[in-house]
């Protein structure tokens, strides 16, 4: 009976040194984990800053050349309205 406790405190004692690895080891790569956070939230920051950046000037270019077409449109109403009102007056 002796020798049956004896053995299976040596493999509690053995099992709670594996646990106490495993834990060790656990720590480590979570505090390597939480040591790069930084790393990649100020990355992933650039690239949103970036992004943003990219999708106002694409933004701006549009509305640039929507005005553009707008505006020679607009030109061309003028100058056919100018040259009805030249014509009609003329023949008035």
């Amino acid at each position: 009976m002796k020798q049956m406790r004896d053995a299976l405190v040596c493999v509690l004692v053995f099992t709670l040194i594996l646990l106490t690895g495993w834990a060790i080891r656990i720590e480590r790569d979570a505090d390597t984990v939480v040591r790069s956070f930084p790393g990649e939230l100020q990355s992933t920051r650039a690239a949103v800053a970036q992004q943003i950046t990219d999708t106002r000037k694409d933004v701006l270019d549009a509305s640039e050349r929507q005005l553009a077409a707008t505006r020679c449109g607009l030109l061309r109403h003028i100058t056919a309205f100018r040259t009805t009102v030249g014509a009609s007056a003329a023949t008035a």
